[in-house]
Protein backbone atom coordinates (compact mmCIF):
# COMPACT_ATOMS: atom_id res chain seq x y z
CA UNK A 1 0.00 0.00 0.00
CA UNK A 2 1.45 3.25 -0.92
CA UNK A 3 1.94 6.28 1.53
CA UNK A 4 -1.08 8.68 1.42
CA UNK A 5 0.48 12.39 -0.17
CA UNK A 6 -0.91 15.69 0.64
CA UNK A 7 0.58 19.20 -0.82
CA UNK A 8 -0.62 22.79 -1.01
CA UNK A 9 0.27 25.74 -3.28
CA UNK A 10 -1.36 28.80 -4.13
CA UNK A 11 -2.03 29.51 -8.00
CA UNK A 12 -1.42 33.25 -8.37
CA UNK A 13 -4.26 35.84 -9.95
CA UNK A 14 -2.71 36.33 -13.39
CA UNK A 15 0.79 34.60 -13.19
CA UNK A 16 1.72 32.08 -15.01
CA UNK A 17 3.27 29.34 -13.12
CA UNK A 18 5.87 26.91 -13.99
CA UNK A 19 4.48 23.48 -12.09
CA UNK A 20 4.47 19.58 -11.93
CA UNK A 21 2.41 17.53 -9.43
CA UNK A 22 4.12 16.74 -5.98
CA UNK A 23 1.80 13.26 -5.86
CA UNK A 24 0.78 10.65 -7.81
CA UNK A 25 -1.97 11.52 -10.11
CA UNK A 26 -2.86 7.87 -10.09
CA UNK A 27 -4.83 8.11 -13.97
CA UNK A 28 -6.72 10.98 -13.04
CA UNK A 29 -7.57 13.93 -15.71
CA UNK A 30 -6.79 17.65 -15.88
CA UNK A 31 -10.34 18.09 -15.14
CA UNK A 32 -10.53 15.56 -11.75
CA UNK A 33 -7.60 16.78 -10.54
CA UNK A 34 -8.26 20.73 -10.64
CA UNK A 35 -12.03 21.64 -12.44
CA UNK A 36 -13.96 21.67 -9.16
CA UNK A 37 -11.38 23.70 -7.11
CA UNK A 38 -10.36 25.83 -9.39
CA UNK A 39 -14.10 26.91 -10.92
CA UNK A 40 -14.99 28.68 -13.88
CA UNK A 41 -14.18 27.69 -17.65
CA UNK A 42 -11.27 26.20 -19.06
CA UNK A 43 -9.34 28.28 -21.27
CA UNK A 44 -11.43 31.13 -20.06
CA UNK A 45 -10.52 31.27 -16.33
CA UNK A 46 -7.70 28.85 -16.42
CA UNK A 47 -5.51 26.58 -18.88
CA UNK A 48 -2.58 24.47 -18.62
CA UNK A 49 -0.30 23.58 -21.32
CA UNK A 50 2.77 21.30 -21.63
CA UNK A 51 5.90 21.16 -24.16
CA UNK A 52 6.52 18.95 -27.19
CA UNK A 53 10.22 19.02 -26.46
CA UNK A 54 10.97 17.05 -29.97
CA UNK A 55 8.82 19.42 -31.48
CA UNK A 56 9.74 23.15 -29.51
CA UNK A 57 6.23 24.31 -29.27
CA UNK A 58 3.94 24.07 -26.29
CA UNK A 59 0.42 22.54 -26.36
CA UNK A 60 -2.84 22.91 -24.40
CA UNK A 61 -3.55 20.48 -22.20
CA UNK A 62 -6.75 18.95 -22.93
CA UNK A 63 -9.47 18.27 -20.01
CA UNK A 64 -9.15 14.82 -20.98
CA UNK A 65 -5.60 14.57 -20.76
CA UNK A 66 -3.99 12.41 -17.47
CA UNK A 67 -1.17 14.64 -16.20
CA UNK A 68 2.11 12.97 -14.90
CA UNK A 69 4.15 13.66 -11.64
CA UNK A 70 7.67 14.97 -12.55
CA UNK A 71 6.76 16.50 -15.75
CA UNK A 72 6.40 20.54 -15.99
CA UNK A 73 3.68 22.64 -16.97
CA UNK A 74 2.73 25.96 -17.74
CA UNK A 75 -0.10 27.06 -15.38
CA UNK A 76 -2.53 30.08 -15.42
CA UNK A 77 -5.55 31.47 -13.75
CA UNK A 78 -7.21 34.77 -14.31
CA UNK A 79 -10.05 34.73 -11.02
CA UNK A 80 -9.60 38.13 -9.61
CA UNK A 81 -8.10 36.06 -6.53
CA UNK A 82 -4.85 33.77 -5.59
CA UNK A 83 -6.53 30.34 -5.15
CA UNK A 84 -4.80 27.97 -2.51
CA UNK A 85 -4.77 24.12 -4.00
CA UNK A 86 -4.37 21.34 -2.05
CA UNK A 87 -3.44 18.12 -3.98
CA UNK A 88 -4.25 14.60 -2.35
CA UNK A 89 -3.00 11.56 -3.62
CA UNK A 90 -0.50 8.46 -3.14
CA UNK A 91 2.68 9.63 -2.34
CA UNK A 92 5.23 7.96 -5.59
CA UNK A 93 8.26 5.59 -4.96
CA UNK A 94 11.24 6.62 -3.21
CA UNK A 95 12.73 5.78 -7.01
CA UNK A 96 11.04 8.03 -9.53
CA UNK A 97 12.22 7.95 -13.28
CA UNK A 98 11.38 10.90 -15.01
CA UNK A 99 11.74 10.96 -18.66
CA UNK A 100 13.11 13.41 -21.22
CA UNK A 101 13.88 13.14 -24.41
CA UNK A 102 16.40 14.80 -26.84
CA UNK A 103 17.30 15.24 -30.25
CA UNK A 104 20.34 14.03 -31.81
CA UNK A 105 23.24 16.66 -32.47
CA UNK A 106 21.21 19.67 -30.80
CA UNK A 107 19.88 21.13 -27.17
CA UNK A 108 16.52 19.80 -26.35
CA UNK A 109 14.40 21.71 -23.48
CA UNK A 110 12.62 19.60 -21.01
CA UNK A 111 9.92 20.53 -18.55
CA UNK A 112 10.60 18.84 -15.79
CA UNK A 113 10.09 18.94 -11.44
CA UNK A 114 10.26 17.65 -8.57
CA UNK A 115 7.37 14.69 -8.39
CA UNK A 116 7.44 14.68 -4.19
CA UNK A 117 5.70 17.25 -1.52
CA UNK A 118 8.53 17.60 0.34
CA UNK A 119 11.92 19.32 -1.30
CA UNK A 120 14.62 17.20 -2.36
CA UNK A 121 18.64 17.83 -3.33
CA UNK A 122 20.12 17.49 -6.23
CA UNK A 123 22.65 15.01 -4.62
CA UNK A 124 19.48 12.77 -4.53
CA UNK A 125 18.41 12.55 -8.05
CA UNK A 126 20.69 10.64 -10.27
CA UNK A 127 20.91 11.14 -14.41
CA UNK A 128 20.82 7.31 -16.29
CA UNK A 129 22.25 7.06 -19.62
CA UNK A 130 20.43 4.07 -21.84
CA UNK A 131 22.98 4.11 -24.17
CA UNK A 132 26.22 3.71 -21.81
CA UNK A 133 24.26 2.08 -18.89
CA UNK A 134 25.34 4.17 -16.51
CA UNK A 135 24.22 6.25 -13.31
CA UNK A 136 25.50 9.67 -12.44
CA UNK A 137 24.85 12.64 -10.95
CA UNK A 138 24.40 16.22 -12.27
CA UNK A 139 28.19 17.19 -12.32
CA UNK A 140 29.21 13.86 -13.64
CA UNK A 141 26.03 14.40 -16.46
CA UNK A 142 27.43 17.79 -17.33
CA UNK A 143 30.86 17.10 -17.94
CA UNK A 144 29.62 13.99 -20.42
CA UNK A 145 27.71 16.76 -21.93
CA UNK A 146 24.52 15.21 -21.71
CA UNK A 147 23.09 17.02 -19.25
CA UNK A 148 23.30 21.43 -18.15
CA UNK A 149 23.93 21.32 -15.16
CA UNK A 150 22.23 24.77 -14.83
CA UNK A 151 18.41 24.80 -14.97
CA UNK A 152 15.42 27.57 -14.83
CA UNK A 153 12.81 28.27 -12.30
CA UNK A 154 9.96 30.39 -13.31
CA UNK A 155 8.24 32.15 -10.43
CA UNK A 156 7.23 35.74 -9.42
CA UNK A 157 7.56 36.61 -13.25
CA UNK A 158 10.89 35.98 -14.22
CA UNK A 159 13.54 33.44 -14.24
CA UNK A 160 16.28 31.84 -11.41
CA UNK A 161 18.79 29.77 -12.20
CA UNK A 162 19.76 26.85 -9.97
CA UNK A 163 23.18 24.81 -10.04
CA UNK A 164 22.13 21.57 -9.99
CA UNK A 165 25.96 20.88 -9.55
CA UNK A 166 26.24 22.06 -5.96
CA UNK A 167 24.72 18.59 -4.09
CA UNK A 168 22.89 20.52 -1.46
CA UNK A 169 20.16 22.71 -3.94
CA UNK A 170 17.15 22.28 -3.26
CA UNK A 171 14.06 21.34 -5.52
CA UNK A 172 10.69 22.34 -4.58
CA UNK A 173 7.46 20.42 -4.94
CA UNK A 174 5.05 22.16 -7.66
CA UNK A 175 8.18 23.97 -9.04
CA UNK A 176 9.03 23.18 -12.47
CA UNK A 177 12.09 23.45 -14.38
CA UNK A 178 13.70 24.12 -17.65
CA UNK A 179 16.37 21.76 -18.13
CA UNK A 180 18.63 21.56 -20.96
CA UNK A 181 19.30 18.15 -22.42
CA UNK A 182 22.65 18.33 -24.27
CA UNK A 183 23.81 16.87 -27.80
CA UNK A 184 25.17 13.77 -26.38
CA UNK A 185 22.39 12.48 -24.37
CA UNK A 186 20.96 9.41 -26.67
Amino acid sequence: MKDECQSTTTFKDKQWSLITLPCDPAGRTLEELFSQELGGNYSEDWVVYGFDSLLGEFKKVDLNDQLKAGKGYWFIQISGNDIEYTMTGSALSKYQRIDVVSKEAALTWNMIGNPYPHAIESKDTQWYSEESGSRMNWSEADSQNLVHASVFLYENGGYTKKDMSNPETKIDPWHGYWVPILDDYH
